[in-house]
């Protein structure tokens, strides 16, 4: 079955300061666009290639993108792929659990083709199969509190 993703490569996302500094709300903002222009276009299926970016998020920034990048697409129907390589392991499992506890389906993949692979699947045999991407219900008491700074805008 044919399909269409969106593949986002960081130097299209990501932007930095005029000393070279990593600028969150500039990248926040360009994020925010590509996400709503997914939505528009009716696009499910997004990857997010930042092999070879770096940054110096926190916890917290990673949050306020995750936060930014949920509220822009609009459709808990989008599939989001990030392929990273291994010294960005935390910061892409970091994005990855913050998008499920917002009940989005993200994965994360250090090989460009696993992540096409996960894309490529569908739902209907996604949830047959257990395949990563079916949704697992998260049970908890815990409850864990995000400061959302992207509210302020």
């Amino acid at each position: 079955m044919p399909f269409e993703v969106q593949i986002i490569r960081a130097c299209e996302f990501v932007r930095l300061g005029a000393h070279g500094e990593f600028d969150f709300e500039s990248t926040r903002d360009v994020l925010k666009n590509l996400a709503d222009a997914c939505h528009k276009r009716g696009i499910e299926r997004a990857m997010l290639d930042v092999r070879g970016a770096t940054s110096n998020l926190t916890p917290k920034d990673l949050a306020g993108l995750v936060s930014a990048f949920a509220r822009a697409a609009a459709s808990k129907r989008l599939w989001l792929a990030i392929v990273h390589t291994g010294d960005q392991n935390y910061r892409a499992k970091l994005f990855v659990f913050f998008s499920a506890m917002r009940g989005r389906k993200v994965r994360e993949f250090e090989k460009f083709e696993d992540g096409l692979d996960w894309l490529s699947i569908t739902e209907d045999s996604a949830a047959k199969s257990g395949t990563p991407g079916h949704e697992v219900p998260i049970r908890s008491k815990t409850k864990i509190t995000v400061e959302d700074e992207s509210s302020n805008d």
